[in-house]
């Protein structure tokens, strides 16, 4: 099974783990992500709509509020807004976002991009892993893409409380870098 566009890194897996939380994936791909939870026996329900042995049929911003005890787990969803709206109208209140970190220059200290008229925020570069210092000679910043974007989830009641970077492992030579973003809704 191939990895697919976001798979999760092992020490966010060990996170959800520690944590002992139930995930709820949408837009569960290949189900990459959702086999790689299952391995380390973390009950998760995976959803697409192209399901497959390990992801169920389902549609993004339909079903989420049916499952508001456990984490919404969205790894570059393009639907990623209404999931959230429909999992928090449901009572939901920690979401997982897995995107990217591109590498941009920047022209000045500025702390937002502005990418297809959405505001995210930009941060500076940061070393994950070794191979991180070829970009650092390139770029001197990253924007975030995860959707819904942080302003987004900010603007609606929630809260960052933790960030996780990289690779779903350390041989892996990932460009653009991932992130994820565990938010809680205030």
């Amino acid at each position: 099974m191939s990895k697919g566009y976001t798979p999760l890194p092992d020490v966010l897996i060990d996170h959800i783990e520690s944590k002992e939380w139930q995930i709820l994936e949408m837009c569960g791909g290949n189900g990459y992500n959702a086999q790689k939870l299952k391995d380390k026996n973390i009950d998760n329900i995976s959803f697409d709509i192209a399901p497959n042995d390990t992801v169920k049929y389902g549609v993004s911003g339909t079903i989420e509020y049916k499952y508001p005890t456990r984490t919404l787990l969205l790894c570059s969803a393009m639907e990623a807004t209404l999931s959230v709206r429909e999992y928090q109208g449901g009572g939901g209140g920690r979401v997982i976002l897995g995107g990217y970190l591109i590498p941009i220059n920047l022209k000045t200290d500025e702390e937002i991009y502005v990418i297809d008229n959405m505001v995210t925020p930009v941060i500076k570069p940061i070393k994950i892993y070794n191979y991180v210092e070829s970009l650092q000679s390139k770029a001197n910043g990253y924007f975030i893409d995860v959707r819904p974007n942080p302003g987004w989830m900010k603007k609606n009641g929630w809260k960052l409380v933790d960030t996780f970077y990289g690779p779903s492992d350390e041989k892996e030579q990932s460009i653009p870098l991932r992130i994820f973003q565990i938010w809680e809704y205030d």
